[in-house]
């Protein structure tokens, strides 16, 4: 059985020594932290250090985890190295790194089941990097023409480039249809059928997916209760850049759980 060291004997893992703040920040296990600083300040070696001192300290409970949320790939990739380096396979096992897109398509992959039938894609979907494109989306609305009375002149009234962030994923997923839609929300709901039930295998763009977890967690108690179980402390990278739909997925994953 792995021997624990005790929090008055930790010493910081491959650097002499913390500042005063940020050793402050590391050994912080009772509340929630928001760390302030400059690029190149070492926000990402603060991050490891304190995931070193929860799971050496046993602070977050075996067999308990730590989930750490970042923008990049390659930022995810970098704090799981560098928590493996100081503590070990074994210790680091239960520190996650992901990123925000990664984090919602384990969640979509893993529970896509959870989901009803009209916003459950297929088990093989796609990750479509083109929605985002002013001209592919044009091109897909505008396929609509004749669909739900919509007139193409309506159709040209939409913004193309926003299309995706101001109507398809703009507000959270329901089992409930709208009535009287306006012209964007009728698009979108087309959208959202035909990428997942028309279109084999489905194709869903990384914002959608964000939804569709949020939608998973929100809609399975037991679910989230489970990702709640799993996880002891959250660790959120560059947080200032989180987006709105982000956001309500971290909402829906730990408001009102006991995580820090």
């Amino acid at each position: 059985m792995r021997k624990f060291i005790e929090t008055d004997f930790w010493t910081p893992r491959g650097v002499e020594k913390l500042e005063f703040n940020a050793e402050k920040v590391v050994k912080e296990i009772n509340n929630n932290i928001l760390v302030s600083a400059g690029p190149g300040s070492g926000k990402t070696e603060l991050l490891a250090q304190k995931a070193c001192y929860l799971l050496e300290t046993n602070q977050c409970k075996f067999p308990k985890k730590i989930l750490a949320i970042s923008f990049k790939k390659d930022a995810a990739k970098n704090l799981k190295d560098r928590v493996e380096l100081r503590v070990g396979k074994e210790l680091s096992n239960r520190f996650d790194s992901f990123t925000f897109d990664a984090f919602a398509v384990n969640i979509l992959s893993r529970f896509r089941n959870g989901l009803p039938d009209n916003f459950r894609p297929t088990i093989n979907y796609k990750v479509d990097l083109n929605l985002n494109n002013r001209f592919v989306m044009q091109e897909l609305i505008r396929s609509f023409e004749g669909q739900k009375d919509l007139l193409l002149c309506e159709l040209n009234s939409l913004n193309p480039s926003t299309f995706e962030r101001e109507y398809l994923c703009e507000n959270k997923l329901f089992l409930e249809k709208k009535i009287n839609n306006s012209i964007g929300e009728k698009v979108s709901e087309l959208i959202w059928n035909k990428k997942i039930c028309e279109i084999y295998p489905s194709e869903l763009s990384f914002n959608m997916i964000n939804r569709l977890s949020e939608f998973i967690l929100r809609m399975n108690p037991f679910i989230l209760k489970y990702l709640r179980q799993t996880y002891e402390y959250v660790f959120l990278d560059e947080f200032q850049d989180t987006t709105q739909i982000q956001y309500d997925l971290l909402i829906t994953c730990f408001k009102g759980s006991n995580l820090n």
